[in-house]
């Protein structure tokens, strides 16, 4: 009994664990908050309103893929070895690069983006509500550098309690605003401008909240001398890496927008609708994720330039108790299955029962929340995207074999499914070739 308090004690002082369960506290706040949230939407939208508001968003996303040159996904790679090491230089160059991208990439193409949408959109919804919508969503895009540098820099120098408080602030901001703008006029156009007011006054909390947070940290630089010290090298250092990441990431989000799209395509608005109701309900089983990756992908850096053993130690605990605790929740809320979803959501919102066991498959995905960053360290991006793509090929075969036979939504789950499943299998391949390159077995 002794020697368990003993290990339980010494797992708590982990700091790793320790940041975690800082993390975890504010989440529970944020899931709790957004759980609601998401209910009272249903109840008041119905599954039409609600896919023609994740339609909004899945397209701002898709064409927002053009701002993003990898910079955030720099940026925590870069600043936490930079910052363990003390290393004024590094630091200040990462930053730069940050914002260097940030006012002479993302900024002006927002601009061009919020412009040029009504054409755009019309090109494939003539005379439809979403030009409207989708425009007044890129508005956020002119915000997003301002509180994205601000949280970053808080997670990669691990100012955890901090990064949590600000957290809850902005995602308190993100639910709160445009449930207020949907009770004082339920469309979806008040729901949009809820998120761009929020948008807002997240930047602007995080330019005030600056100068109390690192004016006395000698390794950060202020704002204005990381601007003269924007230049090539510190440009070029990042989108070395950044251009790598940027494509993992944006190819793994159009390959997990194919849904959506298949549906708007080929299905319907409400049917999208049920789609995303029926993952954000599963979803409920990656409460610990987003944390997880989040500190993942800035220990594992820093743990990898001072001990190889330790890497590989710390990367497979953090993924294998993620999925343990993920699957521990999602089973449940598979076998509750449209009971759940009528019960929190209305029965407008029931899908066929098969996908719930179809949909197994989020316990495997709950394992490679730290997947990313191992091939970053290890320079192998390039393998992460050829396996998207592969998987996402494999998945769109399934789906072009199932359609005409099977209900549209039920062939959209099995495009999700093979995918998944497909990415697993060549994840195993990936890791094998990277652990038998000469460099991996010099390192250790």
């Amino acid at each position: 009994m002794c020697k368990m308090k003993l290990s339980i004690r010494r797992f708590i002082k982990i700091p790793f664990v320790r940041d975690v369960a800082t993390m975890q506290a504010g989440t529970f706040f944020i899931t709790g908050g957004n759980f609601v949230a998401s209910i009272i939407l249903a109840r008041l939208l119905g599954p039409r309103a609600v896919g023609l508001y994740a339609l909004t968003f899945t397209i701002m996303g898709t064409v927002g893929i053009l701002l993003d040159l990898g910079q955030n996904y720099s940026l925590i790679t870069l600043l936490p070895a930079a910052y363990t090491q003390k290393n004024k230089e590094s630091v200040r160059d990462s930053m730069s690069y940050f914002l260097s991208i940030s006012l002479l990439w993302v900024l002006p193409v927002a601009l061009l983006m919020i412009i040029a949408t009504p054409w755009l959109i019309n090109q494939f919804y003539p005379e439809h509500e979403i030009a409207l919508l989708v425009q007044t969503a890129f508005i956020t895009l002119l915000f997003l550098p301002f509180h994205d540098f601000f949280r970053l820099i808080l997670q990669s120098t691990r100012r955890i309690k901090k990064l949590v408080a600000i957290d809850i602030i902005f995602d308190s901001l993100d639910m709160v605003l445009p449930l207020l703008m949907l009770i004082w006029q339920q469309t979806v156009f008040a729901l949009v401008l809820g998120r761009v007011m929020a948008a807002f006054i997240k930047s602007a909390i995080s330019f005030l909240l600056w100068k109390r947070y690192f004016n006395e940290d000698d390794l950060i630089a202020s704002l204005s001398t990381m601007l003269r010290y924007i230049n090539l090298k510190s440009i070029a250092k990042g989108l070395n890496l950044g251009l790598w990441i940027s494509a993992d990431k944006h190819i793994y989000r159009i390959m997990n927008s194919i849904p959506t799209y298949l549906l708007g395509i080929y299905g319907s608005v409400t049917e999208i609708g049920k789609y995303k109701y029926l993952m954000s309900y599963l979803g409920i089983a990656n409460l610990f994720s987003g944390n997880v990756n989040k500190l993942l992908n800035t220990v594992l850096p820093s743990i990898h330039a001072k001990n190889i053993d330790k890497f590989h130690s710390s990367f497979w605990k953090g993924s294998i108790g993620n999925g343990i605790i993920s699957s521990a929740i999602l089973i449940p809320l598979i076998i509750l299955g449209n009971n759940g979803i009528s019960f929190l959501y209305g029965n407008e919102f029931v899908v066929p029962y098969i996908v719930f066991p179809m949909l197994l498959v989020l316990a495997l995905d709950s394992l490679t929340v730290g997947f990313g960053t191992y091939y970053r360290i290890h320079n192998a991006l390039h393998l992460a995207i050829i396996s998207q793509i592969v998987s996402a090929a494999v998945g769109l075969l399934v789906w072009i074999m199932t359609n005409q036979s099977l209900p549209m939504f039920i062939a959209v789950i099995l495009y999700y499914v093979s995918y998944s499943l497909t990415s697993k299998v060549i994840h195993i391949i990936n890791f094998w070739t990277i652990n038998r390159t000469p460099e991996c077995h010099h390192n250790r």
